[in-house]
């Protein structure tokens, strides 16, 4: 029989140690590039995501502008001043505010009272906003007729004046001297803007 050597436990447990750190160092060098290549996987994800999303604000925005762009063809244009713009009376107006007796009153046969006017009102967004460039007048009429006439005069504004106006309040009440006609306050804006603004 042959005798059966034995290995002394110190040998042994070296090369078990040298493997199990072979083992060791091949899967942490093997893992790390691993672990790279998925957090650039993510990072190149989360960029893909934030361009779409990029992509899409661009494409809504565009979207914004060409809207706002085609809102703006169908806004009626700002009356241009020819001279100095004069605060202090009406004389920057005078061309629509003639405009307005002569072609939208008068054929209507509809009375006026008075009218009273402030040149830049304050609470103007247009005026207040872009100041320099772009002046309002409120005027406030006062007016007495029927209401066919009066809604024939507001349709007209509304639908044929030529220029930007806004409509900001109208006040109808009974005559009290004959009900058949109406006291109209009616409030309205008109702009003008420089040559070239």
């Amino acid at each position: 029989m042959q005798k059966v050597r034995s290995m002394k436990p110190e040998k042994v447990i070296i090369p078990i140690i040298i493997a199990l750190l072979i083992i060791g160092a091949t899967i942490y060098f093997v893992q790390e590039p691993f672990k790279q290549y998925a957090k650039a996987t993510e990072v190149k994800k989360t960029k893909l995501q934030e361009k779409k999303t990029l992509e899409d604000q661009v494409a809504t925005l565009q979207q914004q502008k060409a809207q706002e762009q085609a809102n703006m063809n169908t806004l009626r244009p700002f009356l241009e001043m020819t001279g100095s713009f004069d605060s202090t009376s009406l004389a920057s107006f005078g061309t629509m505010l003639e405009d307005i007796v002569e072609n939208y009153i008068k054929p209507q046969k509809i009375m006026v009272r008075s009218i009273d006017y402030e040149i830049d009102p304050l609470e103007d967004p247009i005026s207040s906003a872009f100041s320099p460039n772009y002046h309002s007048c409120e005027l406030e009429l006062y007016l007495i007729c029927k209401y066919p006439q009066l809604h024939d005069f507001i349709y007209s504004m509304i639908n044929d004046f030529p220029y930007f106006i806004s409509i900001n309040q109208m006040v109808v009440t009974a005559y009290p001297a004959d009900k058949e006609f109406l006291l109209v306050d009616l409030k309205l804006n008109l702009y003008v803007k420089k040559a070239g603004a």
